[in-house]
């Protein structure tokens, strides 16, 4: 099963996401969390740790050959750590980031808070909502 990560949030090119999946273990493991940079696939190298989409599924693999194909498109073989064999060959304009940082198991923290926020979220319209019928009332009121 591949690795994804799920974006928490972007800025200044870096995103903040947790990980899904185990085919990077030890590297990365279900549950951990990853700050990703957008970069220029030109400058990846062999051994990067990339994030790329395929089948609707967002990928963090590992780059084990880089090659050209024959009309000179860059394309990347990248294959998870744990996996036994390598992905197909991924074209450098799927690739979205570069793999900055991993912190073990706080993916659910990050998934809890993010839960919170947005319950917090319905809590405010729900009161709005209640507030603004409330002064719609209070107008129409003789």
């Amino acid at each position: 099963m591949p690795v994804a990560v799920v974006a928490l949030g972007s800025v200044a090119g870096l995103s903040l996401g947790h990980v899904e999946g185990g085919s990077m273990t030890p590297h990365l493991e279900d549950g951990d969390v990853a700050l990703v940079r957008r970069v220029d696939p030109a400058s990846l190298r062999v051994g990067d740790v990339v994030i790329f989409g395929r089948d609707g599924q967002t990928i963090v693999h590992r780059i084990v050959e880089r090659s050209a194909q024959a009309d000179g498109t860059l394309v990347f073989t990248t294959k998870g750590d744990a996996n036994p064999v390598a992905d197909a060959p991924v074209p450098a304009s799927q690739v979205n980031a570069k793999l900055v940082l991993a912190v073990p198991m706080l993916g659910g923290a990050f998934d809890s808070a993010i839960g919170f926020w947005r319950q917090w979220q319905a809590g405010v319209l729900v009161v709005a909502a209640l507030v603004v019928a409330g002064v719609w009332r209070l107008r129409e009121a003789p």
